[in-house]
């Protein structure tokens, strides 16, 4: 979310900062993300389907850094360039992750989850 974005929604009254609390880990580094392997392109996009059923069990951590990797991570760190394109280098797009313990931002440059809202005690504990 830009500035601009957080300015507009802060003056609706949409947009509600509150201190990160609970037992979240404020930077969760991920694994490495794995780019080699899994299928030719062709065959991907070939098997590609919208999915309306997901699974209620975690992705692996690993599987979870390749997904962000492959969305928006780092894959030219020399040039800082990223494995999605990006009009005229504005960095406009954050991907967030939903996790129990809270919700956290992807941050490409260091391939790891911050910390953004804290899943509250007493709803960990339901």
């Amino acid at each position: 979310m830009n500035t601009l974005t957080r300015l507009g929604l802060g003056s609706l009254g949409q947009l509600e900062v509150r201190p990160a609390r609970g037992d979240s880990v404020p930077t969760l580094v991920l694994p490495p993300a794995c780019a080699r392997g899994g299928l030719p392109l062709m065959e991907a996009l070939n098997q590609r389907g919208s999915q309306r059923e997901f699974a209620t069990t975690a992705l692996p951590d690993q599987m979870l850094g390749d997904l962000l990797w492959a969305a928006c991570g780092v894959n030219r760190p020399a040039l800082g360039g990223h494995t999605a394109p990006r009009a005229m280098d504005s960095q406009e797009i954050d991907v967030y992750v939903a996790l129990p313990a809270g919700l956290y931002r992807y941050e490409p440059a260091g391939h790891a989850l911050c910390l953004e809202v804290a899943r509250a005690r007493s709803a960990m504990r339901s």
